[in-house]
């Protein structure tokens, strides 16, 4: 098989892309010049005549409609009933390249359905929260506010109701083991959904994902437990949502690679995570009235698996090709949003040494209820940062991340149902990769304080003696004290509405859970993973994968990019 250079791995990954609207006019074997003129066909072919491989001959259809409409009007675009047991023909066949390609064995068929509009809202309305869902969301989304994610007039009911309405998509769904294709795709770009979706099946089939994308552990937490435990999991993992995606995505380049009678495989590919790594961080994520409103953390989560996903897939696909790409992970998952982002994390086996929250019962028992516990992991400080200072910064800083801890109680005598965020407090440690990191995290959080507060007002700090911290800041907020505190061994300590002499007792006990260096490596969820994994982001979640893959495959085919042979 032929190789080809990083600036062609580009422009053939822009090829890939634009089969929707554009054919290859030869059937030269020589994949170099297969790939140039997949390139080629989009600046040669008028959108009116281009066609198919299984509409040659035709001039019109619903194909050309839906190609005139799509990104105008979908609610105009409908597949026909033709068009549709066309389709859904195709499911076994693509199912059989999923498998060679990924090397995942198929143990069974996977059900096809296309189903309309309003099909798919009664499937939406069918779902309930129940009353354990409802407190959870209710606890994370005050924790989100407490720490400034979300603005504190933020509803998440609200904002899915939104997405809802913007969302077109196709999805393969565990619980019942079938594909469900939707019927205002435009046709030509129902196998693009296909090839990924199917991919989920077979990774569904060999390794049963609602399993291995839920630890077994709950990640509730008793209202005495004034302590995050190192046996809390994750209740399910951006890391390993992000490498599903992100193999989905490899077979679906492949796949459309092979349509376009292109030879070349990624994994055969040097240097594709480079070049898409640098390509993608280019391309804007979907963007719709509600997207653009939504707080920074919430755009984060959505796109990640499908961006950073596809880049560390590729890394491990280049280094030890599908074994590792495709079945090791499965064996032995990413552990965190860090290895994620750092693929050489994950192959090394980096171990994150997370700074402890040990029992603070004797400190806080008395006036509060544990309200939720947890970690901050390196996409959340990267959203967190973003949402308040630059892009730049939020990319550099969360470099640095090495692990973190925190703790919201709620005063007793108010009811969950009627808590604001002036009625918790948060406790937060994190670690950080060199004292000068701190350094800038603890400054960063101290000058967002006014962003996060209407209220905020200096405080000295007094302090004399060994004990002192390397670095404070101190304020009064309407909310109450918030003091911040740089410490040895590169960790920051927050605390946040607790009284003076409390938070002081609360820092000697931390610091003291922590004055060994040697802890061991802790896998407290990330915040922004298990809000996004609650019950009612199901839909949303599976909607926007397509959302996400569609509207980045459209902007890659619109770069108008005309490479010259190398």
């Amino acid at each position: 098989m032929r190789h080809f250079s990083t600036t062609l791995v580009l422009f053939l990954f822009l090829a890939l892309i634009s089969s929707a609207e554009a054919q290859q006019t030869s059937t030269d074997s020589d994949t170099g010049n297969a790939a140039l003129q997949a390139l080629g066909a989009k600046a040669k072919t008028h959108p009116s005549t281009a066609q198919t491989a299984d509409q040659s001959g035709e001039q019109s259809g619903v194909a050309e409609v839906a190609r005139r409409l799509r990104g105008q009007d979908m609610d105009k675009v409908r597949v026909s009933p033709e068009e549709a047991e066309r389709i859904l023909k195709r499911v076994q066949p693509v199912l059989r390249f999923a498998s060679e390609d990924s090397g995942l064995p198929i143990h069974s068929v996977v059900k096809p359905r296309m189903i309309s509009r309003d099909d798919l809202r009664g499937l939406m309305q069918e779902r309930k929260l129940d009353d354990d869902d409802a407190r959870h969301l209710q606890e994370t989304e005050l924790t989100l506010k407490k720490f400034g994610y979300v603005p504190r007039s933020f509803s998440t009911r609200t904002f899915v109701e939104g997405m809802y309405a913007e969302m077109v998509a196709g999805f393969y769904d565990p619980k019942t083991k079938g594909i469900t294709l939707l019927n205002w795709i435009a046709p030509e770009e129902q196998e693009s959904v296909l090839a990924h979706e199917l991919t989920h099946a077979l990774q569904d089939q060999n390794y049963n994902l609602l399993s291995w994308e839920h630890n077994a552990v709950s990640h509730n937490h008793a209202s005495g437990q004034f302590q995050v435990s190192e046996a809390e999991a994750l209740q399910e993992s951006d890391a390993r949502r992000a490498a599903v995606e992100g193999q989905a995505m490899i077979v679906l380049i492949d796949y459309q690679w092979a349509q376009h009678g292109i030879e070349a495989r990624l994994e055969y590919v040097p240097g594709a995570s480079n070049a898409l790594s640098q390509y993608l961080s280019m391309v804007p994520v979907p963007d719709s009235p509600v997207i653009h409103a939504s707080p920074v953390v919430l755009r984060e989560e959505m796109e990640f698996p499908y961006r950073e996903g596809l880049v560390f897939e590729l890394e491990l696909l280049g280094k030890g090709g599908k074994a590792l790409a495709f079945n090791h992970i499965f064996a032995r998952p990413p552990a965190n949003t860090h290895e994620i982002l750092h693929p050489d994390a994950y192959l090394q086996k980096e171990k994150v040494q997370a700074p402890q929250i040990p029992s603070l019962n004797s400190v806080l028992a008395d006036k509060y209820d544990v309200l939720d516990a947890g970690g901050l992991g390196e996409l959340d400080i990267r959203s967190l940062i973003k949402q308040f200072e630059n892009s730049r910064l939020a990319e550099n800083l969360s470099r640095g991340w090495r692990g973190s801890s925190f703790l919201v109680v709620k005063r007793k005598q108010v009811a969950i149902e009627n808590a604001t965020t002036a009625d918790v407090a948060l406790i937060y440690i994190s670690s950080w990769a060199s004292s000068s990191v701190a350094q800038r995290f603890a400054r960063f959080y101290a000058d967002a304080l006014p962003k996060r507060y209407s209220e905020v007002a200096p405080a000295s700090v007094n302090c004399q003696g060994s004990g002192c911290p390397l670095e404070a800041f101190q304020f009064n907020t309407e909310e109450g004290f918030v003091s911040i505190e740089r410490r040895p061994n590169n960790m920051v300590l927050v605390t946040e509405s607790l009284d003076p002499s409390v938070a002081y007792n609360v820092n000697a006990a931390i610091l003291t859970a922590n004055s060994n260096t040697h802890q061991a490596a802790s896998s407290a969820p990330e915040l922004s993973s298990r809000y996004f994994s609650l019950p009612i982001f199901t839909d949303l979640r599976a909607l926007w994968e397509q959302k996400m893959m569609l509207e980045m495959l459209k902007a890659l085919s619109q770069s108008g990019h005309q490479p010259e042979p190398n």
